[in-house]
């Protein structure tokens, strides 16, 4: 009786290790495969503002290139606003995931799993998604800047 007790509690904690597993682990990809599709919509975005203000540009609507410019600068800082608090939900999972890839290097001795904690830092903090995405929002932004001031400097 005691054995068979044992075997439905080693039951329980291995099916309440895998769900702890697969949430945490869907918690990750969920955020982290929203920050891909984030960065994506941000290059569409930019594309068509570019085209945007280029096209009023070319017909001298300069007045109207300047507020499609500005509009670019608004977009801009408003992806980095929003892949910093995506970068968060993503980060969320993490304390998680190290305890529960300890708990598999504890059961398979298979010290490599402990993925989380070795890519806690990248090896160059310029090749982190956050130095990387800062770095596009920002010089586009300061490239949309550069464009209302032209357009400004034009119309008058």
């Amino acid at each position: 009786m005691e054995e068979r007790m044992a075997d439905d509690e080693a039951t329980d904690d291995t099916e309440a290790f895998e769900q702890s597993l697969d949430h945490a682990w869907d918690w990750f990809s969920l955020h982290a495969g929203q920050r891909m599709q984030l960065i994506n919509f941000f290059i569409v975005a930019a594309a068509f503002i570019t085209a945007g203000y280029a096209s009023t540009i070319a017909v001298r609507q300069y007045s109207v290139s300047a507020a499609v410019a500005v509009g670019g600068v608004v977009v801009c800082l408003a992806f980095e606003r929003l892949d910093i608090r995506t970068r968060e939900l993503v980060h969320i999972a993490e304390p998680a995931l190290a305890k529960l890839e300890q708990r598999l290097i504890d059961r398979t001795g298979i010290p490599e799993l402990n993925f989380v904690t070795l890519v806690d830092s990248p090896a160059k903090a310029a090749s982190s998604y956050g130095f990387v995405i800062r770095a596009v929002t920002r010089t586009a932004a300061s490239l949309f800047g550069a464009g209302f001031i032209y357009a400004i400097v034009r119309a008058w």
